[in-house]
């Protein structure tokens, strides 16, 4: 044997096993495990002759030609099935087949999440007859360590092999060849075929036969390990280059950028908002209930909302709160009946309240309020109104349209670069996860910005984040790809998220939501920055300025920097409210008593009662190209 194949020491382990984070579609066999023997006789058969021809590129792609020779002596056998292994970066394309019988319909499916599987067979049973089956194909590999891993007898055959033979063309003369061969998994040459090796063209082509290789059912487990051959070429520096990107990273990367760029013009020219004038109001906008403002504040109604409606309308004169006897626990007493023109979400908040009386215990409406305060979120949505542009709605359409169409992108290239009907699902669902999580959380952010402010951006970032985790549980689990890199595929779901993120901004309000936002938000700003000296000459001249003001505030999250604007000002109690287990009152006093009343009010209100209960590791014996057969 020529100096070409002396042995350099064992070769590095570098690839890394995948953390399992999902299960896979299918089984979990390793891509080039042995393969489970099948019923006994069912489809058996024995390889006649197998010859396996592979060109190597400076690219790394590797054009594969096997022609095999098999009888088949099962009693339900209609062909084989190739297996080729999926993951470790490796991908295919340039699928081709033919028979030397015209009853022959091959086609892909995916028996296992991480296989490959051809079944290269027909309608009629085959018992008893030879067929000669030809298969072409590409696989794009890639260098490890400076060296290129091919397995030219795939690990997992379920068949003995009569006859074997390999040629493998280099762009250059191998400077050294790595042989593995023997069992999956194995980092030696067992069946010591680096003395078969044979050189010819001045080392540019290597070959290889062997003669009666045996399937043998290994420790009793019930797999067939058929013996396997990987060789590892050293070309030199420079001779073999693996592509900065492959053509489907390309393809993604080009269709990502499209899609983005499209999003990013459809809300400068589609999504303009209207112009929203703050309008600095020392009163609540006219006709506008602390409710009705929680409604347009930030698009829907919280617990604290509807507790804010009892200070209000105590404010107004309609109840009082009684304290004596629990501070926790106040009577409300009806003080007189609202006026006919009360918006309807109001009348049926105050009849819900005194329905079994004109004085009601707070702890009396526990498990049972709820219904009134579904009706009432019902009557002040009404009241509210369509706030939203429908263009939006149909932009934010279209980028989910946009967002399926990235995903759609791998089995779309890879029904064209595999063919045989290989259906690729995986990152179409994994897509729309991502596109679900950044439009879900982004879309909340745009409707509540109002009263959330700069909190909508890091809500948005959330929602981005659960997209991009959605490529990490990707990228670590058992779906890759035949036609596509993990990279490639990621590309697509990253730009799925960030179309999610961006479907967000195509909530458009409409002009009359606008002009109602501005003044909600002037008289936000009022509360927020009035300076307190100001506030004091007001005070003069309403003494109830703080209490009527307070539902508001409630309803905007700024009671805290409302209460502070009084401290130190001679504050008179609410004329609404007696009974104080305190005899001397202040602010500090009030602002504890009004948030638990709050709090009580809120779990009061939407209070339900409880339901009953009735019962590829390194390239030692598994390289790029190879995997296994079975019979069908």
């Amino acid at each position: 044997m020529k100096a070409i194949f002396r042995r350099k020491g064992p070769a590095l382990l570098v690839a890394a096993l995948f953390l399992v984070l999902i299960c896979s579609f299918a089984g979990m066999v390793p891509a080039d495990a042995p393969v489970k023997a099948a019923a006994a006789g069912a489809y058996d058969y024995t390889v006649e002759s197998y010859s396996v021809e592979m060109d190597v590129g400076k690219d790394c792609t590797v054009r594969t030609t096997e022609v095999i020779r098999v009888r088949f002596s099962g009693y339900s056998s209609h062909g084989i099935i190739r297996d080729f292994p999926l993951g470790g970066g490796v991908t295919y394309s340039g699928f081709g087949a033919s028979c030397d019988n015209a009853d022959f319909s091959p086609y892909f499916r995916k028996d296992s999440s991480d296989v490959l599987s051809w079944y290269l067979r027909g309608e009629g049973v085959v018992t008893g007859q030879e067929r000669t089956y030809t298969l072409r194909y590409t696989v794009h590999a890639r260098t490890v360590q400076g060296m290129l891993p091919l397995d030219v007898l795939g690990y997992g055959m379920q068949s003995d092999i009569a006859e074997f033979s390999a040629v493998v063309r280099l762009p250059a003369a191998a400077q050294s060849v790595e042989v593995y061969s023997g069992r999956y998994g194995t980092k030696s040459d067992e069946m010591g075929v680096g003395s078969l090796l044979r050189e010819e063209d001045g080392g540019r082509t290597v070959a290889l036969s062997l003669h009666d290789l045996r399937a043998n059912i290994a420790d009793g487990s019930g797999y067939l390990n058929v013996p396997g051959i990987t060789l590892g070429f050293s070309l030199g520096n420079g001779v073999l280059k693996s592509p900065f990107m492959d053509m489907g990273t390309v393809v993604s990367l080009i269709a990502a950028i499209l899609v983005l760029a499209a999003a990013v013009l459809i809300l400068i020219f589609g999504c303009k908002k209207p112009l929203m004038t703050k309008t600095v109001n020392l009163t609540a906008p006219e006709g506008m209930d602390p409710l009705l403002m929680g409604k347009l504040i930030d698009g829907k109604i919280d617990p604290e909302d509807l507790g804010a409606l009892v200070f209000y309308l105590a404010s107004k004169g309609y109840l009082d709160i009684d304290l004596s006897g629990d501070e926790e626990n106040p009577t409300l007493i009806k003080k007189g009946e609202l006026p006919g023109d009360a918006p309807a979400h109001l009348v049926l908040f105050f009849r819900g309240l005194f329905q079994s009386g004109d004085e009601v215990l707070l702890s009396s409406l526990t498990n049972s309020f709820y219904r009134t305060a579904n009706s009432v979120k019902t009557a002040a949505d009404a009241a509210a109104g369509n706030n939203y542009a429908t263009r939006g709605k149909v932009f934010c359409a279209l980028f989910a349209v946009f967002a399926l169409l990235l995903g759609a992108l791998p089995l779309v290239y890879s029904l064209i670069a595999v063919g045989g009907g290989y259906l690729y699902f995986a990152a179409l669902i994994f897509a729309a996860i991502a596109f679900a999580c950044g439009a879900g959380f982004s879309c909340v952010a745009s409707i509540r910005a109002p009263k959330w402010g700069k909190k909508a951006f890091w809500f948005r970032l959330i929602g981005l984040l659960w997209g991009i985790l959605s490529i990490v549980i990707f990228a670590f689990s058992f779906f890759p790809c035949a036609a596509m890199t993990p990279a490639a595929v990621c590309i697509l779901i990253a730009a799925a998220s960030v179309l999610g993120v961006l479907a967000g901004y195509t909530i458009i309000p409409t002009e009359k939501y606008a002009a109602r936002l501005g003044h909600i938000l002037g008289f936000r700003d009022f509360i927020l920055y009035t300076e307190k000296d100001k506030i004091g000459a007001m005070l003069k001249e309403n003494p109830e300025l703080y209490y009527d003001i307070l539902p508001y505030a409630q309803v905007l999250g700024v009671t805290d920097a409302w209460t502070d604007k009084f401290k130190g000002l001679d504050l008179a109690p609410p004329r609404y409210a007696y009974g104080f287990s305190d005899p001397v009152f202040d602010i500090i006093l009030w602002h504890h008593t009004f948030r638990t009343l709050s709090l009580g009010m809120s779990r009061t209100f939407l209070s339900r009662p409880s339901a009953s209960v009735h019962g590829h590791g390194g390239f030692g014996g598994g390289g790029f190209g190879g995997g296994g057969m079975r019979g069908c």
